[in-house]
Parts: structure tokens; C-alpha cells; sequence
């Protein structure tokens, strides 16, 4: 049964999509601020929605949901943000402590281009136990991991390593709380679970079908497909 024209010719509502662009322009903005004055900025907007809606103008519902998507995502980012600044990982960092790291990995390792000296990777994890300077920390932070290529390209998410390596500030202002440079392969203390493993037969067996492919070619695939 044809639809009727008047609804085949109605705008597409975007209403969400603006709130979702709201939101995402107001973590931005407060991971560069300080996390009091991201959380007032998220009180300021949420108050200014339910002003919004008393108002009862055409407009007020799309201006209250800009409004609240945006006051949300700030309010909820300077908790986080302030969960970093107030991290003991984040003062190691910002002494460049040698630290014995346990993570858990959350993504691939990703290999680096270019450089002197072996292949090295980055890796994304999360910081679950540090000890340093006689101390010893439970946590779950976010963490950055540069290593040598060897003993590390082949681990996989949610497999869990300790290691030993010297702590360093983050160069980019977002909720990694530390990077983490290593110079050994780890040491494995607990496997990867069992979709991890099957995720990771399915990479292993299109980065083998891929490698008969020429440069270019093989340049269009996602890195994970071409990495060794």
C-alpha cells in the first residue's frame, strides 16, 4: 500500500541529530576546561532548558533538548575530567616515574610509522594496578601504551599483561590519564576472553588474504587488515 504523498513529503526530523551534535561540541569544549567550570557551564545549560519549556514557544522544545543534550555531556565530562586530574597516575605521570603497570588491553595495537631504531606499536588500555615508589595502586584508568612491535602486535583486547615502563604526561588534552613507554615485551597474566580470540582469528586470517595483494591496494584496507 503506497504511502500516503503528505508523509512521503515530510521533512526528516533532525531534532536528534542536533542534540547529538550538542552534546558532542560540549565534551570538546569541556575537556579544555577546568572541570569546576565545565561543571557549572553543564548547571548554566540544563537550568536554561527547563527555562526553555516554561517559555511553551514553538521553538522552546528544540532550544530545551540543544540545551539539555549539551548541559548533560558537559556535566558528565568534568566528573571525568576531574576523575583524571585527581588520578595518583596522573602525578606519576607528571614525574616520569618508572612504574610495574598492570593493563588490561582495549583495542588492537596499532603500528607506528616511520622513526628510528625496530617497529614499535600504540596500544589503548586501562591501567588496573601500579605500583611505584614503593606503592601500590588499584585503579581503571585510561592509558596509552608505546612499545616495540615484538611481544606486543600479536596481544589482543581484554587480555591483561604487567610490564615495566616509564610514565608520561598524555600530549593531548582528552581523558587518557598517562602514556606508558615500555621497552620489553610484557609478561601475560591473563588470556584474552573467548570472543577476543575468535575476533582475532577472523584479523589474522584477512591480514593473510590481504598480503597477496599489491601496495596499493592493500593501502585502501583498514590498518588492523595490514599490520603484522
Amino acid at each position: 500500500m503506497a504511502e500516503p504523498a503528505a508523509a512521503q513529503d515530510a521533512p526528516a526530523d533532525v531534532r536528534l541529530t542536533l542534540g547529538a551534535l550538542a552534546a558532542w561540541l560540549s565534551v570538546l569544549a569541556t575537556l579544555v576546561l577546568p572541570p569546576a567550570a565545565g561543571a557549572g557551564v553543564g548547571v548554566v545549560a540544563l537550568l536554561s532548558a527547563v527555562l526553555a519549556l516554561r517559555r511553551r514557544r514553538r521553538w522552546s522544545a528544540v532550544v530545551a533538548l540543544l540545551l539539555g543534550c549539551a548541559g548533560a555531556a558537559a556535566l558528565a565530562t568534568a566528573v571525568r575530567v576531574a576523575g583524571v586530574d585527581h588520578s595518583p597516575l596522573a602525578r606519576l605521570a607528571e614525574q616520569r616515574a618508572g612504574a610495574t603497570v598492570e593493563l588490561v588491553l582495549s583495542d588492537d595495537p596499532r603500528p607506528l610509522a616511520g622513526g628510528a631504531g625496530p617497529p614499535s606499536v600504540a596500544v589503548a588500555a586501562r591501567a588496573r594496578q601500579v605500583t611505584a615508589a614503593g606503592r601500590t595502586w588499584s585503579l581503571s584508568d585510561r592509558v596509552l601504551v608505546l612499545a616495540p612491535a615484538e611481544g606486543w602486535s600479536d596481544l589482543l583486547p581484554s587480555q591483561r599483561v604487567r610490564v615495566d615502563g616509564r610514565l608520561m604526561p598524555p600530549t593531548h588534552r582528552d581523558l587518557t590519564v598517562a602514556v606508558l613507554s615500555v621497552r620489553s615485551a610484557p609478561a601475560r597474566v591473563e588470556s584474552p576472553s573467548a570472543m577476543q580470540t575468535a575476533a582475532g582469528r577472523v584479523r589474522a586470517g584477512l591480514r593473510d588474504a590481504a598480503a597477496v595483494l599489491p601496495d596499493g591496494a592493500r593501502g585502501l584496507l583498514p590498518v588492523w587488515w595490514t599490520a603484522t
